[in-house]
């Protein structure tokens, strides 16, 4: 997602000097070996608002180029896709999330044809109902599989956690840690399962989970020990949580 903001020079935190590579894991439901997972250096996720079905329209047709030179010519470009909300007011919403394995490939990529005349469709306010708001993010830690390109209709979270203030943000982090190492080990329907350091918002984290669909998230996931302590500890902390379901129509997730 191009953007014309200026983003201050932030060096991702570690938790500790594994925090963005797992070693090899027991998978205990299917007794294989996960790989190693190396996490990229930054995320990006952009919202947009169209004003009428016919803006939309004309996004997408637009995100559509953007993907397929992309998906030909841009390898370091690790994730491209186009995502609807399930359950947001704003029927007309878009969100694109992108992963970049380096600045210079980012770099290169807003200067690509079909991104300009992205660009140039994004400044043109007259067919939105607000600025695109874009969130720049560094992977902490986290699962990313590349079984996540396979998935035929994955089920996508997008969500902003928002800590009192970073030493209660610090301490959270423990717990999502022990998110990450169980649904490395545990839930191999979990594909993505990204925990990001918000480049404005120190006391901020962003979470970005993709699983094979909704019954792999309600049944291997979001009831399991691990998390329902989580979820407890983060309502004692006083964390504000906003969450967007996604599906994806476009791109891809991984490759």
């Amino acid at each position: 997602m191009p953007t014309n903001i200026s983003h201050p020079t932030y060096q991702p935190l570690h938790i500790n000097n594994q925090a963005k590579q797992f070693p090899f894991q027991k998978n205990t439901r299917t007794s294989h070996v996960l790989p190693t997972i190396k996490m990229p250096p930054f995320i990006c996720v952009g919202k947009i608002s169209p004003k009428t079905p016919s803006a939309r329209q004309q996004f997408i047709t637009t995100f559509e180029s953007v993907i397929a030179h992309t998906t030909a010519h841009e390898p370091d470009v690790t994730k491209y896709a186009l995502t609807v909300p399930l359950d947001e007011p704003d029927s007309l919403a878009l969100y694109i999330i992108e992963e970049y394995k380096s600045q210079a490939s980012f770099d290169a990529h807003v200067k690509t044809a079909p991104v300009l005349a992205l660009i140039k469709t994004i400044s043109d306010q007259s067919i939105q109902t607000s600025p695109v708001h874009v969130t720049m993010a560094d992977p902490l830690l986290g699962v990313d599989r590349p079984t996540v390109s396979s998935f035929s209709d994955p089920l996508v979270f997008w969500a902003h956690i928002t800590y009192p203030d970073v030493y209660t943000r610090g301490d959270a982090l423990k717990g999502w840690k022990n998110c990450v190492e169980y649904a490395q080990g545990n839930e191999p329907e979990t594909g993505m399962y990204m925990i990001l350091q918000d480049r404005e918002a120190r006391t901020s984290i962003r979470v970005l989970e993709a699983f094979t669909g909704e019954k792999a998230w309600k049944e291997n996931h979001r009831f399991s020990d691990v998390v329902v302590r989580h979820v407890a500890a983060e309502g004692v902390r006083g964390a504000k949580v906003d969450v967007v379901r996604l599906r994806k129509i476009a791109g891809f997730l991984g490759r």
